[in-house]
């Protein structure tokens, strides 16, 4: 009888013992959490009480480790910030506001030169603050995308060239408005994620030539990048700029159920797109599905490759998209291009653009919609 009534005896113990792996599993996977206020100091210890301020959490301290959060509180943080934060796949470090409190980061001191926050280390979600610059001056008598004559710095980037900074991270339902540009995605930030972000009156007014700075520029080679669930309005040039010269890569991209509109429309001069995805050097694994861009004066709502492509885009896959505005669709081997709905007052799709191409395009176009005007170019 004993031995039969072992098991019945040392079914709790077990039982207690797997749950208190299970709890200390779940403890290890939320991570410690830490906190930073404007009012924060370097020789804080990241509590609630004795928190740091802003750079010096991200500098990464040695008590951060990954999975861990840092929580922003509410207020300003004036200044030019970078991330040296390092996360891991399984376990990113989180930067987040702090839940019924508005964190404000206003980059100052002011200039073009740089962004508002840098982000060069790994696998960190950034979440729910707002970016912003702290400038007055959004007219340029000067040419090109470095005047002097404007006093704002930029919102967001990845890391500094030939480093992997960047990589891995996330920009989640960030606010990012009123910079020289929104956001800054360098190629060598592997596997980034821009998802629920509201990007707007990025950029400035240039007089001698045309509107400059957008929503977001973007590069890639390796890995992908990923944007979700964005807005994109108002911005002096494009929404979305997705380019390179024949030096870059335009490489593994997705965008999925973005809105652009009126991108590029409140510059003197100009014209601004949408989104735009193609550059100098021929592209590959570009996807876009259900987005939706406005432009009211009646051009560039969706550009799928570059005028001045060196070559011959490889493959794309652009489906479901509520474009009104122009579509181009420019050289390309194969390509996908189903279920979109495109309307214009002025045109509706540029010439399907084939030249240079020297095999037989393969191309899966079908089922997509078409409104003009009588006198509309199609």
């Amino acid at each position: 009888m004993a031995i039969g009534r072992t098991p019945a005896r040392r079914g709790p113990v077990v039982f207690s013992l797997m749950l208190a792996c299970v709890a200390a599993w779940v403890t290890q996977a939320q991570g410690a959490e830490w906190y930073v206020a404007p009012n924060g100091t370097a020789g804080g210890n990241g509590g609630q009480a004795s928190p740091w301020d802003l750079q010096t959490a991200l500098n990464h301290p040695s008590t951060v480790k990954p999975g861990d959060t840092i929580w922003l509180r509410g207020g300003t943080y004036n200044g030019l910030f970078i991330s040296y934060l390092d996360g891991s796949a399984q376990s990113p470090i989180i930067v987040r506001q702090y839940p019924g409190e508005r964190a404000i980061l206003r980059g100052s001191p002011i200039t073009n030169q740089t962004e508002t926050l840098r982000m060069w280390g790994t696998y960190t979600w950034f979440w729910g603050f707002e970016v912003t610059a702290g400038g007055t001056d959004r007219v340029s008598s000067q040419v090109g995308p470095f005047p002097t004559d404007i006093d704002f710095a930029g919102g967001t980037s990845t890391g500094p060239p030939n480093t992997n900074g960047g990589s891995g991270c996330k920009m989640i339902n960030l606010i990012i408005h009123d910079c020289a540009g929104g956001i800054g995605a360098g190629m060598t930030s592997e596997d980034l994620e821009v998802s629920g972000c509201l990007v707007f009156f990025n950029g400035w007014d240039g007089l001698a030539d045309r509107g400059h700075g957008h929503g977001c520029y973007a590069q890639n080679n390796t890995g992908t990048k990923l944007f979700r669930d964005n807005i994109f309005f108002a911005n002096f040039s494009n929404g979305t700029q997705a380019y390179g010269s024949d030096e870059a890569y335009v490489n593994n991209f997705m965008f999925e159920h973005n809105v652009y509109f009126d991108n590029g429309i409140i510059a003197t001069k100009g014209d601004g797109a949408e989104l735009l995805i193609g550059g100098g050097r021929p592209s590959q694994n570009i996807a876009a599905a259900n987005n939706r861009t406005y432009h009211r004066r009646g051009g560039s709502g969706l550009d799928v490759g570059y005028p001045g492509v060196i070559g011959t885009n490889v493959n794309a896959d652009v489906r479901n998209n509520y474009v009104v505005g122009s579509a181009k669709v420019i050289r390309w081997q194969t390509l996908a291009f189903r279920g979109n709905t495109i309307i214009g007052a002025r045109m509706l799709l540029s010439p399907l653009d084939t030249s240079g191409i020297s095999a037989a395009p393969a191309y899966d176009w079908d089922q997509n919609a078409y409104f003009c005007t009588e006198t509309a170019d199609q």
